[in-house]
């Protein structure tokens, strides 16, 4: 992944032209892209590097200051309580009914993941028509393959009506009149099946000695997810397995799988967005350096105020308490036999302070006790996220930082597989994958029959707050009732739970994509146009 710095201005020269107004129509007005990068394979190679820079975007770009867009993937579920936030910032009140169809960051949203399938329709179409093609461009259109499939899989989750723009502008049609009608679940999914399996095809097994590419088993994990929202329980047992037969991935110690931001390549790590320092950091800020991101800072309350303003590692550092596991969610651990209770959460901050310390009538290294003012205990001491603590890429007084996060895992693979088993009538091989999660948190073997209740409640203790949730409710059919019944907390903010409606399975399409799209493209239910 080193490579990527070396050729960083290659990569900006790439995403710097002129594409289009908007993303769909990706009007090239020079043709310096074609002429210059997509006609050699060493440019063809170079040219997928650019994706994985617009990927790893949803952490932070531009107007993304707050890294709002990644908590965007994880607020508004049954399992996570959210904060006011600062002005101006409607994400903060997922399912209001006069804000979340002005939500500022869904055009944002939009424009991002069919820039990337733009990109991606230009390497794979350029790519192709190369003569004697080498490894390194396969690899590219195999890589290029993967993020047009897993871009149009976010749109259809997230939007549900989606226009399917898989061919490039090119000098033949960049004059032709474009109809845009929303594609079929059925056409959607024909075009991400197509990718996948040209990348099943073209990516190799391994990384080959760079971290963060993405390899074959990213492209089967998708594929699987695919599969499960077609319900097509076979063909997701048939990837996971591979995945699982292919000796790259296992599941490692809970103690070792979050416990570093610096280049996350063990085994459990399936893709991952890749933001270390040296890798340029996200864009560059002039004066102020590498943007970085702020996912470090959402999950960890504000216990600074209480600690005479010092932020220190011992107590997750920098936090600004934007987002929390919710009690239903800390309710489904066993806390005397599941070690996920307290390896992925911090359940208490301590003072490291003298003076704010004896205030309390207490010493340096005792607990911060509550106070009783719901509002302030909530901001400064709440449970926190332990997942993407990061006191080691950048100063704990800042609140960015430059650690890469996971965006799949193999712990995600097992849980789905152990609902394709369960869904398809085969028991035993359920209990065996669902298992993995749970025995390497320390529980028991279970050995009494699953029901996709137990699925369902594995999901959540597994995988919190890492951004799949929304989806995973959605495609099985139980967000209304968990939102309704869980989201939130009492007390401080149930927002989520009192708000949400059935057509909010939905995003609303951006009111600025419908105006370019004409009155035949149709507005999600339940929103105006």
């Amino acid at each position: 992944m080193k490579l990527y710095k070396s050729i960083i201005i290659l990569i900006l020269a790439i995403l710097v032209l002129p594409s289009c107004a908007d993303f769909l129509d990706e009007r090239n007005e020079t043709r310096i892209t074609v002429n210059e990068i997509y006609t050699t394979n060493e440019g063809i190679s170079n040219a997928s590097v650019g994706l994985y820079y617009l990927h790893r975007r949803i952490l932070r770009f531009g107007g993304n200051n707050d890294s709002e867009m990644f908590a965007g993937l994880i607020r508004g579920t049954d399992i996570e309580v959210s904060r006011i936030g600062p002005l101006g910032s409607p994400a903060f009140g997922f399912y209001r009914p006069e804000e979340l169809n002005r939500y500022r960051y869904l055009q944002t949203y939009w424009n991002l993941y069919y820039e990337i399938i733009g990109k991606a329709n230009e390497i794979v179409f350029y790519g192709e028509q190369l003569e004697d093609r080498n490894f390194a461009a396969d690899r590219a259109i195999g890589e290029a393959s993967y993020f047009r499939a897993l871009s149009l899989l976010f749109l259809y989750e997230r939007f549900n009506n989606i226009y399917l723009n898989i061919v490039p502008t090119t000098p033949e049609n960049f004059n032709d009149e474009r109809v845009y009608t929303a594609a079929s679940k059925e056409e959607v999914f024909a075009q991400i099946y197509q990718d996948l399996d040209k990348a099943i095809e073209l990516l190799p097994v391994d990384d080959m000695g760079q971290p963060g590419r993405i390899t074959r088993g990213a492209a089967r994990h998708v594929k699987m997810l695919s599969a499960m929202w077609m319900n097509n329980w076979q063909e997701a047992i048939l990837q996971g397995e591979a995945i699982a037969e292919s000796g790259q991935y296992n599941l490692v110690p809970l103690n070792q799988l979050f416990s570093s931001v610096k280049y996350i390549n063990h085994p459990e790590a399936i893709a991952t967005w890749q933001y270390f320092e040296d890798l340029g950091g996200s864009d560059f800020q002039g004066q102020f350096g590498y943007a970085g991101h702020r996912a470090k800072a959402l999950f960890v309350p504000e216990y600074h105020r209480v600690n005479n303003g010092q932020r220190v590692a011992v107590n997750g550092g920098h936090g600004r308490a934007w987002l929390f596991p919710n009690p239903y969610l800390l309710s489904l651990y066993n806390q005397d036999t599941d070690q996920r209770y307290f390896e992925f959460y911090r359940h208490a901050y301590v003072f490291t302070n003298e003076t704010a310390a004896a205030s309390r009538g207490l010493q340096v290294g005792d607990t911060i006790p509550p106070t009783g003012n719901i509002q302030a205990d909530f901001q400064n001491i709440h449970v926190g996220l332990r997942k993407f603590e990061d006191v080691e890429s950048f100063t704990v007084n800042d609140s960015k930082g430059f650690g890469d996060v996971m965006q799949y895992r193999y712990a995600q693979t097992c849980i789905s597989l152990a609902e394709a088993y369960l869904m398809s009538g085969n028991q035993a091989k359920a209990l065996e994958w669902y298992n993995k999660t749970w025995e390497r948190a320390g529980n028991e073997p279970r050995t009494e029959a699953l029901s996709m209740s137990d699925i369902l409640d594995e999901h959540a203790r597994e995988l919190a707050l890492e951004g799949h949730r929304w989806a995973f409710l959605k495609r099985t059919g139980t967000m209304v009732d968990q939102i309704r019944n869980y989201a939130g907390e009492e007390g401080y903010n149930i927002e989520a739970r009192t708000n949400f409606q059935p057509f909010n399975v939905n995003w609303p399409i951006p009111q600025g994509q419908l105006d370019i799209f004409g009155t035949s493209f149709p507005q999600n239910d339940g929103f105006p146009r």
